[in-house]
């Protein structure tokens, strides 16, 4: 299974779309970082918890967007004419499943970890802030069930039918855009 799950990695993690994924991840977490971010949000230092949490909530599509691309890979219709020769195979077809959404979860992580790296040298540059053991419970909490749901459901999706991934993938852009309620207004 290690075998499996580093092949499926590698396809994943070795290739164009990852890296303008992470480019332009990067680059419009920067922007956020300077000049949202750096104000603060709701008259807080740029370092609270509020902060980094808003910047992480604006982060979130992407992430999550990153998270169904990743699933996109196993749900292509090359991949369904492969899954001839992958079901032929004396493994598990339940267990190749789960590594191969492993291999997905690893790959978001990744890309979750990119914004917090980015988050960190923020920090430390313009602030010279270093005290991230008050933002690592706020930034699983806040990261943590969105990616997780956004690929089970998205996997579950991609198995009826590949098409639905992209709907799925509009899903927080839709939510930002319904107005929220005054009392959850930052």
């Amino acid at each position: 299974m290690r075998k499996i799950f580093g092949y499926e990695c590698k396809r994943l993690l070795c290739n164009r779309f990852f890296a303008g994924l992470l480019l332009a991840l990067l680059f419009y977490g920067w922007q956020v970082l300077n000049r949202v971010t750096i104000l603060g949000v709701s008259h807080t230092a740029p370092f609270s918890s509020w902060s980094f949490c808003d910047y992480l909530r604006r982060m979130l599509p992407l992430l999550w967007i990153g998270a169904l691309f990743f699933l996109t890979f196993f749900t292509s219709r090359a991949e369904r004419r492969r899954a001839v020769l992958t079901s032929a195979a004396p493994v598990n077809p339940f267990v190749y499943g789960l590594v191969r959404c492993c291999a997905a979860l690893a790959g978001t992580v990744l890309l979750t970890l990119a914004v917090l790296l980015l988050a960190a040298v923020f920090y430390g540059r313009m602030f010279h802030w270093y005290g991230w053991d008050t933002l690592l419970i706020p930034a699983f909490l806040t990261l943590g069930p969105p990616l997780v749901f956004a690929l089970g459901s998205g996997w579950l999706l991609g198995r009826l039918r590949p098409w639905l991934l992209y709907l799925w993938m509009l899903l927080p852009f839709l939510l930002m855009a319904l107005p929220l309620p005054g009392w959850l207004e930052l």
